[in-house]
């Protein structure tokens, strides 16, 4: 029902012909519970649009730790396809774009860079690294988004005990 979009109900299977009849009580419970671990062990309550998963518009990379993405069960034996599922932003860079930072510290006249105190030097320094990074993520936002790629990442069956 989740990935496809729509579940068929006993009223809607009978119309369509299939030999389908309704679960006893106990029968339907269990039934109900299994769906239920079922939607907590794959997340399906998760919102499906991939969108959803980074927090802001600068952010281009998501991964999901291993995520459960296929239950495999039988009387024998249970088995789990588990991995990262790694999301990121694919982003074309318009053609004409051109970006030009100017950032003058203009010193008091004879004062040479390396005579001011370390401290200042620092701070100086930390302020153009700080300038730099508002630059990179305002430039990110304007990138205009293409789309998004998505895999698993050392994904593997593993029995379940």
């Amino acid at each position: 029902m989740f990935a496809h979009g729509h579940g068929i109900g006993l009223a809607e299977a009978k119309a369509m012909g299939l030999n389908a009849s309704g679960m006893e009580s106990d029968l339907e419970r269990l039934s109900w519970e299994l769906y239920l671990d079922y939607e907590q062990a794959l997340n399906l309550g998760s919102n499906p649009d991939p969108r959803t998963y980074f927090p802001d518009d600068v952010t281009n990379v998501h991964i999901e730790k291993e995520a459960i993405g296929i239950l495999l069960e039988s009387t024998a034996s249970s088995h789990v396809f588990q991995g990262d599922i790694r999301l990121e932003r694919i982003r074309k860079v318009p053609p004409q774009l051109t970006l030009n930072l100017n950032f003058p510290v203009n010193l008091p006249p004879g004062t040479q860079p390396q005579q001011l105190p370390a401290q200042l030097q620092t701070t100086i320094q930390q302020l153009i690294q700080s300038v730099i990074q508002q630059a990179g993520q305002q430039l990110e936002r304007m990138i205009r988004e293409e789309g998004i790629q998505h895999g698993w990442f050392g994904a593997r069956w593993k029995k379940v005990t």
